[in-house]
């Protein structure tokens, strides 16, 4: 069976050095993270893979702290009262 999608740019190992350094450098920016990947590994790397690459590894991708699991049973159901309760309408 052939496979869907374009190849992965980086083996799994280039994706655990940039989830590794990014919980290590929590300030570091993507574009950082490219150009030491590229340092490193010699692959090159745009800003938006090492978004997907951190948010693949349990990271936000604004920033590189964890993100927390979300689903539908974490999401408060929407009800005119609780709409109604965090307007201030005085």
């Amino acid at each position: 069976m052939p496979v869907q999608g374009c190849p992965w740019v980086t083996t799994p190992q280039e994706d655990r050095y940039l989830t590794l350094t990014a919980r290590h450098n929590q300030t570091m920016p993507a574009r950082q993270l490219s150009s030491e990947l590229a340092a490193t590994s010699g692959v090159r790397v745009s800003r938006q893979t090492v978004y997907r690459r951190l948010r693949a590894g349990g990271l936000c991708q604004t920033t590189s702290s964890v993100c927390p699991a979300h689903s539908s049973t974490h999401k408060e159901p929407f009800t005119v009262e609780s709409a109604t309760s965090t307007l201030d309408l005085g």
